[in-house]
């Protein structure tokens, strides 16, 4: 039996996709508390499954939506692809040794010939508010129901965005990564996040 998960709240029908390295554990927390939940589909086949809400998890990476969904809003959570794509790779870092350029060279060729959900972004997902990591804030508030949200007017939603929940394990001279050579490979399997959330390449 396979299973796929989708965030979803029946109060604001809307649902929420949260790539990674997105500030997407931020956003769970949030989004938790506007009622979303997970819900797990666990499928027996193609079209027959079992669904049940899945409470106790809040940050989940997941792609899919129920196919028969019509005319529903969705929220997405971006970041620039490039540094999406370089803070990935760091997060994934176990060695004990620091990560050098060559390496992140070699990980970002391997993305580009075996593009995977950690660094990609499927055509078929429209949203209709995007939630910028560089502008949170002022992306948060543009979400009717979050504008007019106790948590907005309070300044509380303010306050937990301005923390870094989820901080980076390996830190690193950005501009040694990040070089116009490297530039071109991401952009070559992450060309749509940019079109789609509104990045200069």
């Amino acid at each position: 039996m396979k299973y796929k998960n989708y965030i979803y709240s029946t109060t604001h029908d809307y649902y929420l996709v949260l790539p990674m390295k997105t500030a997407s554990t931020t956003a769970g927390w949030i989004f938790t508390y506007f009622d979303f939940i997970v819900y797990t589909r666990n499928f027996s086949d193609d079209n027959s499954f079992i669904e049940f809400p899945n409470p106790s998890m809040s940050h989940i990476h997941s792609y899919y939506l129920p196919p028969e969904i019509e005319n529903h809003k969705i929220i997405v959570t971006a970041r620039n692809p490039y540094e999406k794509t370089l803070s990935r790779f760091l997060h994934a870092w176990i060695k004990e040794t620091n990560p050098t350029p060559s390496d992140f060279e070699k990980y970002i060729i391997n993305s580009a010939q075996n593009p995977n959900d950690s660094v990609t972004f499927p055509d078929d997902i429209i949203p209709n508010h995007i939630i910028h990591s560089e502008n949170l804030f002022e992306d948060y508030i543009k979400i009717p129901f979050i504008k007019d949200s106790n948590l907005a007017k309070s300044g509380v939603l303010k306050e937990i965005l301005e923390k870094r929940i989820n901080k980076g394990r390996v830190e690193v001279d950005k501009e040694k990564f990040l070089t116009d050579k490297n530039k071109e490979i991401i952009y070559s399997f992450t060309k749509n996040q940019f079109e789609l959330f509104g990045y200069e390449k």
